[in-house]
């Protein structure tokens, strides 16, 4: 589940269904282009090039991929509920299917997996029941396979000289192809003439330059392969509604009106932009197909009542000795790492669990992680400390009644001996390098808490030195 903008052309052996949860997308599938609105689902069959756009709205899609043996290999699945609305009905067993694994998955009840691959077989049978279409032409993958080699070198090249000159002829001459072969090549893998394409492609570089430069509109536009700026104009214009100019500025008003709104990091293998997205919301738009049946009601995932003979008889003496029952979640709660608590949306939902549990307390991981710009070295080796992050941080807590609860945990790369990381933001575990460097970054810190809040109030923070000595090589703080 995630939020697209902008997926580049490609394609892949397995079969992939998208389901539109929130918001709207832009699909160039087989040769044709659609608009996929809220609760729209669309198949993507094995080996067909498809691209994704963001369009004006935000969106929010659950993506299912397969491999193609669960539908007898060679079947081609007609499913489009952008192209063919009356498909919505017949759909509705598939959206079942996929609430339901969904659900599994997240819930991990004992055989949720095996639930889950069930629900997929189900899900499989109702496409191969309702939407086959005859034979997949692309899943002769061998005889097919030069013809996706060649177009992967084209889109490629483009995508790598896009700032240069690049003809039709260009390109023909470098597969060692005729113009007209090589031209209704292109067109039939990609449903777009090539020019269209490079054009699509300059205005997307072009599109990001905008959003993360501040260079001139004329600027950009040389940048990006166009012969001049008024050809620019023009073409950004026939894409996005407005000049690049209009654009930048409506960009700049939404970060400032989202400031909370940061992409996700993925590996670098990935393809594309992907979001955060409002996970809450688009559970509650999915699970409404959970069915009534008694199996997937959500209650039914919570351990049943305890039998008769399993009851224990307690009794309790009202005038026997008492203790005020200390309800520990109004003391302390946690969160994740230290830079969350820069995000406005982070901060909303503290507000709102505040206004829910008076805890005094919170405490998260990574106060000293590089992303809080804490420590960085000269060339000579000599510390530098940087405490803006860390102010920020603990200036709101403080406003909001909520105190540190310090955690010193994981080292910042240029302290750690080694690289070694854990989680997938790759907290450093290794001790540092120069314990004298870290046990000043230490006193540094304190001192600095010490100078802006007060020892008074510094004194009644809780500090953590925190590790897990029973996993071998682990130095967590």
């Amino acid at each position: 589940m995630n939020s697209v903008k902008h997926i580049h052309f490609h394609w892949h052996k397995e079969v992939e269904i998208v389901y539109v949860l929130q918001g709207s997308v832009i699909m160039y599938l087989d040769q044709k282009q659609y608009t996929l609105h809220e609760d729209d689902v669309i198949v993507v069959n094995s080996m067909s090039v498809h691209q994704i756009e963001r369009t004006s709205q935000d969106n929010v899609l659950l993506t299912l991929q397969f491999g193609p043996e669960w539908l007898n290999n060679q079947a081609f699945i007609s499913c489009n509920s952008a192209a063919d609305p009356e498909q919505h009905r017949q759909l509705q067993g598939i959206k079942q299917n996929l609430a339901q694994m969904v659900w599994e998955i997240n819930k991990k009840a004992p055989g949720y997996q095996s639930y889950a691959m069930g629900t997929l077989q189900t899900l499989c049978g109702g496409l191969l029941r309702y939407f086959a279409d005859g034979t997949n032409p692309a899943a002769d993958e061998g005889s097919r396979e030069y013809d996706y080699k060649r177009l992967n070198r084209v889109l490629t090249y483009v995508d790598q000289h896009y700032n240069e000159k690049i003809s039709l002829q260009t390109m023909a001459d470098l597969e060692h192809l005729s113009l007209h072969y090589f031209s209704h090549f292109f067109t039939d893998k990609i449903g777009i003439p090539f020019q269209k394409y490079l054009t699509l492609v300059r205005l997307e570089k072009a599109q990001a330059e905008l959003a993360g430069s501040e260079k001139s509109i004329t600027e950009i536009a040389l940048d990006c392969g166009f012969a001049n700026v008024k050809l620019f104009n023009k073409y950004f214009k026939e894409k996005y509604g407005c000049t690049p100019s209009s654009y930048r500025d409506a960009l700049l008003a939404e970060e400032a009106h989202r400031p909370d709104r940061k992409p996700l990091t993925y590996d670098e293998s990935s393809s594309g932009d992907y979001y955060e997205m409002d996970t809450w919301n688009a559970m509650g738009t999915l699970y409404r197909y959970l069915d009534a049946r008694a199996d997937t009601k959500p209650d039914s995932l919570n351990p049943p009542p305890p039998l008769a003979a399993e009851r224990q008889l307690i009794e309790i003496q009202a005038d026997g000795p008492s203790a005020r029952y200390e309800q520990h979640w109004n003391v302390t709660t946690t969160a994740g790492r230290a830079i969350e608590g820069l995000r406005e949306d982070w901060r909303r939902q503290l507000r709102e669990l505040k206004g829910h549990i008076p805890f005094r307390y919170i405490r998260f991981h990574g106060i000293f992680n590089d992303e809080m710009m804490v420590y960085s070295e000269k060339e000579d080796g000599t510390p530098v400390y940087n405490w803006s992050y860390v102010d920020k941080l603990y200036d709101f807590l403080l406003e909001q009644g909520v105190k540190p609860f310090v955690e010193l945990s994981f080292m910042p790369s240029q302290l750690a001996r080694s690289k070694e990381t854990i989680f997938w933001w790759r907290g450093n575990i290794s001790p540092p390098a120069d314990q004298t460097k870290w046990d000043a970054l230490v006193r540094a810190f304190v001192r600095h808490c010490l100078n802006r809040y007060g020892a008074k109030e510094v004194e009644s923070w809780y500090f953590e030195v925190w590790n897990e000595p029973d996993l071998s090589g682990v130095c967590c703080g």
